[in-house]
């Protein structure tokens, strides 16, 4: 176990990202869907993946693309939840149960399971959206129509007042 560590120390250390370093994982980019399933990361995201990343069901009908690090800062705080907790055994349901390890081959493809690209709708055209800290995958036309109606200014004005912005 121990050179596993080592060895993503040494990894983030040569790629100039040292563990714990914050992510800023930006942008939005269109792309396309394979005939083997597989999307091709834009190159701005690449690095923050290098170490590893999962993929997983999110909100809203998206796929999360977690780096690795997220991804296990994440389960650490499922594992922190009592067994008893609905609410969290849900989550973990959602997102843990429907998890896949994902692998970044050299020309920075990214193969999206078939479970993972049922439950989003994606067939073809595909929306990558950089979130801070994680990358949201969506089916184009999903993402327009939420776009269209969950984003618009007046409620987006009032979410940030409700967070405090």
């Amino acid at each position: 176990m121990w050179y596993r560590m080592v060895g993503r120390v040494l990894q983030g250390w040569v790629s100039g990202k040292l563990w714990g370093e914050p992510v800023d994982i930006f942008g939005e980019f269109e792309h396309q869907v394979d005939e083997k399933g597989r999307i091709t990361l834009p190159a701005k995201l690449r690095p923050y993946l290098e170490a590893g990343s999962f993929l997983t069901r999110g909100w809203d009908g998206s796929i999360f693309l977690f780096p690795r690090q997220k991804w296990d800062e994440f389960q650490e705080k499922l594992k922190e939840t009592r067994l008893t907790d609905m609410e969290a055994l849900a989550v973990r349901r959602f997102m843990s149960g429907s998890a896949a390890e994902g692998q970044m081959d050299r020309q920075g493809r990214v193969s999206l399971p078939p479970k993972l690209r049922e439950f989003a709708h994606i067939e073809k055209d595909v929306v990558i959206r950089g979130m801070g800290d994680w990358i949201e995958i969506w089916d184009k036309a999903s993402w327009e129509q939420y776009d269209q109606t969950e984003l618009t200014p007046d409620k987006i004005t009032d979410k940030a007042r409700t967070l405090g912005l």
